[in-house]
């Protein structure tokens, strides 16, 4: 399935994917924990703190792929 969240904020966010699925989080992620059994997709408008993922997990940070274990005060580039 497919959850898109438009805005706010997620403090600690935590998503959790069994099968496949896509996740689209136009808001600010805290700390964000992403795991799948299967695969996901995983897009953020923007993140800080610890990005961290387990499973086969996709993730994009502002359009730009990234990897899990990147620190970030904010997670995009402005």
């Amino acid at each position: 399935g497919s959850v898109k969240i438009a805005s706010g904020t997620a403090d600690p966010l935590r998503v959790s994917v069994m099968g496949s699925g896509s996740i689209d989080f136009g808001g600010m992620a805290v700390d964000p924990d992403l795991s799948a059994l299967g695969s996901a997709s995983v897009r953020l408008r923007a993140y800080r703190g610890h990005l961290s993922s387990s499973g086969n997990v996709s993730i994009k940070v502002n359009g730009q792929s990234v990897k899990a274990g990147d620190d970030s005060d904010d997670g995009s580039d402005d």
